[in-house]
């Protein structure tokens, strides 16, 4: 249960309100428990005794009790409700924090469909746990002791042989709730499976049909229903089992009653309506275990959610910043790569990088898929951190920057494009929050993406999906390339991120962002040379290792893997051209 009491712990400041909640509970609970007493009066008094005069008090006891049991309901419900939806808020913000400060790393293992899973069902699970179970946990608690106090007062004899059945039903309790624990820990993780594999096909339905593998994909999800399903059906034997037994030895207690409490009556030891008060205080008392059996199920249910839930609070981020981070402001003087080496894994991507850039120099890298590129300039971002080796800016390592303010200065386009639902101003503004329209407008213009933006009926109040529904890959780009341009970095990352435009748009994007950004620093990955080749200098990756450096114009003359690609993607231009030609003629 120290998952629970972790849980807990999200109740402090709302302590006050929960206090009043138990009072409101408390009052509600011994305002109940004076019911059985009035029926005791009623039946030796008025229907035994024949003193009509009571009825009138007892009618307006039972009113009072009625009416102020509702108000008590009304403020331990509203009050109740309350606590658990902040506390749920507050573990809700607390798990939105958390992973938005986790590094990439995490991201790359992690599922988002069983992400989606934690944060919704398993948080849900707990809060009902804070709404309603352990103030029910209270209440029965409390309903016990004060019965049991009553009971023993009102015929001590007839109490204990009432309740002689009671350590059966707590060991069967008890053994219910270790059995039950592990068959719901195992339904979530069940239910984290499935949600992962409706999120990827909703997030990828057209890949799913362009490759016309439906069925494939509804057999895997009958595969994680039909596993749900055992999983709950396993859960549920395991109280159809135990559920009755307790029953069984609750119902003892009422055999017993009405046997030796009878007859405690027919010898003048108990009056008829001690009887019947001692019947529904023995009824009010089995209520309160049996209903421990059900709330430890609940019990066990919300600590598996709240386990999963804090595993996730618990990832440590390990990126973070050091002691004396320095604020980075701008690029000075120099970024450079100091036989810098990096892996994902045990397996390196990046072996003895070394790079010097000087501050306002646009660097192209080429390289073949695999090779390193995209996991060079995730390192400058501090996505990651290296295995080996250094990377400065202004003579300072990364390591020592505040990562805040480090990548307040890039704006990178990566390859995977990703647009918010919202509209295509709002999804360009989410580079500077603080952007005017204008600079908006602006961004926009010189990613070549105004045209076609105000060609829309909505124009930039055009509303588009998460993944740029709507949209053509190269419009999802521009509009990718003027959100990392409003944000006016000092250092600019394209990552292949005028692969899906064409040569000439790719010609005037690199135009404009050449003379708006003539002094700031860029990198462009990319696989076509010409979209590199007015580079001051570029890099040529293959296997994790640089092979090849120069401008343009050397590294063709080296007659090496530069000038083999940039033969092969002419050679082609030129077959396209003849075709063409051809075809005109």
């Amino acid at each position: 249960m120290k998952t629970i009491k972790r849980v807990l712990m999200y109740f402090r400041p709302y302590l006050g309100m929960f206090i009043l909640s138990v009072i409101s509970l408390t009052l509600l609970t011994l305002l109940g428990l004076m019911r059985p007493k009035l029926t005791q009066i009623f039946i030796d008094k008025v229907v035994y005794g024949k003193d009509a005069s009571l009825i009138p008090k007892i009618a307006t006891a039972l009113i009072f009790i009625a009416v102020f049991r509702g108000i008590f309901r009304y403020v331990q419900g509203v009050l109740s409700e309350k606590v658990a939806m902040n506390s749920i808020a507050d573990i809700r913000k607390d798990l939105f924090n958390h992973l938005m400060g986790l590094p990439y790393e995490y991201y790359d293992k992690a599922r988002t469909g069983e992400l989606m899973s934690r944060i919704s069902g398993d948080v849900r699970s707990v809060k009902h746990l804070l709404g309603e179970g352990l103030l029910e946990f209270y209440d029965a608690i409390l309903t016990f002791v004060v019965v049991f106090f009553l009971l023993l007062r009102l015929n001590w004899q007839l109490t204990l042989v009432s309740l002689a059945s009671m350590p059966f039903l707590f060991l069967t309790t008890t053994s219910f709730a270790s059995k039950i624990r592990p068959a719901y820990t195992k339904i979530r993780e069940q239910m984290a499976d499935m949600s992962t594999t409706i999120q990827e096909n909703v997030t990828g339905v057209r890949v799913v049909k362009a490759f016309n593998n439906q069925e494939i994909e509804k057999t895997k999800f009958d595969k994680d229903n039909k596993g749900n399903f055992i999983k709950r059906l396993f859960a549920v034997n395991i109280r159809a089992k135990y559920i009755p037994i307790i029953h069984f030895f609750g119902g003892l207690s009422t055999v017993v009653i009405i046997w030796y409490g009878g007859y405690q009556v027919i010898i003048d030891n108990l009056t008829p309506g001690e009887l019947v008060q001692c019947y529904s205080y023995i009824f009010s008392l089995i209520w309160p275990i049996r209903r421990l059996a059900l709330l430890i199920n609940f019990f066990e249910r919300a600590d598996a959610a709240a386990q999963r839930v804090f595993e996730i609070l618990d990832v440590s981020p390990n990126i973070i910043n050091s002691h004396n981070a320095h604020n980075l402001k701008a690029v000075k003087e120099s970024i450079s790569f100091n036989n810098v080496s990096f892996s994902y894994d045990e397996n390196y991507v990046l072996s003895n990088i070394n790079i010097h850039v000087n501050a306002g120099q646009t660097i192209g890298i080429l390289g073949e898929t695999g090779s390193g590129k995209s996991s060079l300039v995730s390192l400058i971002c501090r996505f990651y951190d290296v295995n080996e080796g250094s990377i400065t800016i202004d003579g300072i390592n990364v390591k020592e920057l505040n990562i805040n303010s480090l990548r307040q200065q890039i704006g990178i386009v990566n390859q995977d494009i990703f647009l918010f639902s919202a509209s295509i101003k709002e999804n360009i503004a989410f580079g500077n929050c603080n952007a005017s329209d204008e600079d908006i407008v602006e961004a926009a213009k010189i990613a070549q993406a105004h045209d076609f933006i105000m060609a829309m009926e909505n124009g930039y109040d055009t509303l588009v999906g998460e993944r740029g529904i709507g949209l053509s890959g190269g419009q999802k780009q521009r509009i990718a390339i003027a959100r990392s341009l409003v944000r006016k970095p000092n250092i600019l990352i394209l990552d292949d991120a005028t692969s899906s435009v064409d040569m000439e748009t790719e010609f005037a994007i690199q135009r404009d962002i050449a003379k708006v950004l003539h002094n700031k620093t860029t990198f462009i990955i990319a696989h076509r040379i010409s979209s590199i080749k007015d580079a001051d200098m570029i890099y040529v990756f293959k296997q994790g290792e640089i092979i090849e450096q120069g401008t343009h114009n050397d590294l063709l003359t080296e007659n090496g893997y530069y000038n083999s690609i940039f033969r092969d993607q002419f050679k082609e231009r030129e077959i396209l051209a003849n075709f063409i030609k051809e075809g005109a003629e």
